[in-house]
């Protein structure tokens, strides 16, 4: 690599580029001073003292965290149109580039797989069951991370152990788990790989020739990352109605919504550590609604998957004894459930994946 490349993935393995990133690591009382106090701090200081960005690209990075800033402390005062107006217009800035930067990592996900995880029985649950809440009951829809309050929208993990943690690892004998798999090429935000794990990846994907293109996506995603940390900040009050750590990215839900090329937004989860070996594992997908009626399922998102009725935890179990695992398990994929790290594919989880791709997929009637 030369030295421009060198000096670029070295900015992304900086300690200040670090994600996720604890709002309880700031002795500040309020959100908007934490962004503005300590996580842009470091961030702008990289930025300013590089000068591998132009006076365009500084002008975009300078445009977004305004609106990010201005936004937060519309909505904390109690203007969330205001909010969403100030965010959209730095998004609009950076739209290309978080455009072309979410293809470029698309290309990683060939041949998804999918999963949603639901607690509460050890019965089968029919498929439409899995899918988003429908649309007669959804004052069910509540607060998220990513989610508009009485906006369904379809929650899945890239892994069943994601799943899982996200639900804040629920008893195993009362959940129950599907696959989804899409049925059409999905457009997405990709927010699915922390600086330090991005730096590893593009170094991975540099051949010599493809120099200039590698560069141009490590700077787009310096110049998106303002909007990748305000998105990632774990939740400092789990027990509180409010979380300010999810006014950033239930605006960039709301945006989400009204771009009709988009299908939704895919991120890395805050609750785990991530390696190399095991971020393919960590991330979630949200994908709103963009169909709205009075019942039934949004049209768009029911012709865009497939996916099997439930299993419940213990009918694996009961199904799976004794099985070993067929075919050519992924040495890559590694997780450290324990003290010790293990091939993910030889994992219960990873069984209970294999099981699943076993099983019929359905369509959603809508």
């Amino acid at each position: 690599m030369d030295c421009l490349m060198t000096e670029l993935i070295n900015i992304l393995t900086k300690p200040e580029l670090h994600l996720p990133r604890k709002y309880d690591d700031f002795s500040g009382k309020y959100f908007n001073l934490f962004l503005k106090n300590d996580l842009w701090k470091g961030f702008y200081t990289l930025t300013a003292e590089s000068n591998f960005f132009s006076s365009d690209e500084q002008w975009k990075i300078n445009q977004l965290i305004s609106s990010i800033e201005h936004a937060v402390e519309a909505y904390l005062n109690g203007y969330p149109a205001d909010a969403y107006k100030m965010i959209s217009e730095g998004l609009a800035a950076i739209k290309n580039d978080l455009f072309e930067l979410s293809n470029y990592l698309i290309e990683f996900d060939r041949d998804l797989s999918l999963y949603r995880m639901r607690v509460g029985s050890n019965h089968k649950i029919e498929a439409t069951g899995m899918f988003h809440i429908p649309f007669e009951l959804r004052g069910k829809a509540g607060t998220q991370r990513y989610s508009i309050p009485g906006l369904p929208s379809l929650y899945l993990g890239s892994s069943t152990y994601i799943c899982w943690e996200e639900l804040s690892r629920p008893d195993l004998n009362i959940v129950n788990t599907s696959l989804f798999k899409s049925t059409r090429r999905l457009l997405y935000i990709h927010f699915g790989y922390p600086p330090n794990i991005f730096a590893e990846l593009v170094q991975r994907k540099y051949n010599g020739t493809n120099r200039d293109s590698i560069i141009n996506i490590i700077k787009q995603y310096i110049m998106l990352w303002p909007l990748i940390a305000a998105c990632s900040v774990k939740v400092k009050n789990r027990a509180d109605s409010f979380k300010p750590e999810y006014i950033v990215p239930q605006l960039l839900l709301q945006w989400i919504t009204k771009q009709t090329e988009l299908d939704g937004v895919c991120y890395f989860s805050v609750n785990v550590e991530h390696t190399v070996d095991n971020i393919e594992l960590n991330q979630n997908f949200v994908f709103p609604v963009k169909h709205v009626k009075e019942e039934g399922f949004c049209r768009k998102l029911a012709a865009s998957f497939e996916l099997t009725d439930s299993v419940p935890w213990q009918i694996f179990q009961i199904e799976n004894t004794g099985r070993i695992f067929v075919g050519e398990p992924n040495f890559h994929r590694k997780t450290k459930l324990s003290d010790n790290l293990q091939t993910y594919d030889f994992t219960a989880f990873g069984f209970l994946e294999k099981y699943l791709q076993d099983c019929t997929l359905r369509s959603i009637k809508f």
